[in-house]
């Protein structure tokens, strides 16, 4: 069987060890070295023999709508090498001009970018399972189990990207709201220690664990995902840097869990000591679409990797 044949392949995923009597949670921030102990109350369970389907097969079947995620090409001028805050920022903005061509909309907002490299089989573990942040505040704990509460708690926390005149004018009923994550590789292929990401359509709300992340200045929720054979996850196989996974952590319009995608890394069976030390780059950004459609976007891109950009009229 070629290269290009495998259908999926079975390995291990890092989930969250279940906690009885406790809320799982984790503290960001600096503590003092007597509490560092205490950082995080959450443990690593790995779940072997996962089916991990090749989305390669299949990519372009891919839409944030349906699946939560989709498979696009980005094409980028900026080089980020070291610890450049203009490369970093000029990344962003590119990817900013991007996600506007991609979603037709001007209201992009990208707040966050982070490289990461993974050597090959060290002790350092995969990325534990996890829907991104359910931006719940502390004050909204209590309406947690219903999607008005829920979805009044996320335009609290996505307010705090937004200047005052932003947040009377997009935090309404008229606009669509997606928080989404880029991810991709730099300089080499992702084989081992890929990104694996699940279709949202298959995971239940029994299966979500809720996890409180602490801040200094307010209290945030995240989840991890139970394991459940019903789930089904995919990874790109040898994902080329330039190809984008965007995937969803929030979408007002989707009730209940609002839509997030649960994602993390794991390690390729198929990988070897000699394939490439992984390097990757992630970025968060807000969406607001006025009248609520995404684009389909083999409407825009038709057979062809370019990107339209977004022309103010």
């Amino acid at each position: 069987m070629g290269e290009e044949d495998i259908i999926h392949i079975q390995a291990t995923l890092p989930f969250m060890k279940e906690i009885s009597g406790v809320k799982p949670y984790r503290i960001i921030g600096p503590l003092p070295a007597e509490h560092e102990s205490k950082r995080t109350n959450v443990e690593a369970m790995e779940v072997a023999d996962v089916t991990i389907c090749n989305a390669r097969l299949q990519q372009g079947q891919f839409s944030i709508d349906d699946h939560g995620f989709e498979f696009i090409r980005f094409e980028y001028n900026t080089q980020l090498v070291g610890d450049n805050p203009e490369a970093a920022q000029g990344f962003l903005e590119e990817v900013v001009t991007f996600l506007q061509g991609r979603f037709q909309t001007l209201h992009v907002f990208s707040y966050d970018l982070r490289v990461s490299s993974r050597p090959l089989r060290s002790s350092s573990r995969a990325v534990l399972i996890a829907l991104a942040y359910r931006f719940v505040l502390a004050k909204r704990r209590t309406l947690r189990g219903t999607p008005k509460g829920w979805l009044q708690g996320a335009l609290s926390r996505i307010g705090r990207h937004l200047h005052d005149h932003e947040k009377e004018s997009m935090l309404t009923d008229d606009y669509r709201i997606l928080a989404v994550n880029t991810w991709m590789p730099l300089d080499v292929p992702a084989i081992d220690r890929p990104l694996v990401i699940g279709d949202r359509r298959t995971f239940l709300q029994a299966d979500v664990i809720p996890a409180d992340q602490v801040f200094t200045d307010f209290l945030g929720e995240y989840s991890h995902p139970r394991p459940n054979e019903g789930q089904q996850w995919y990874w790109l196989d040898h994902q080329e840097p330039g190809e984008m996974t965007i995937f969803c952590s929030f979408d007002s319009s989707v009730p209940g869990d609002g839509g997030a995608c649960p994602h993390g890394t794991f390690h390729n069976p198929r990988a070897t000591f000699e394939s490439p030390r992984r390097k990757s780059v992630e970025t968060r950004s807000l969406i607001f679409l006025p009248g609520g459609n995404i684009p389909k976007k083999n409407e825009l891109y038709g057979l062809g990797n370019s990107c339209p950009l977004w022309h103010i009229s």
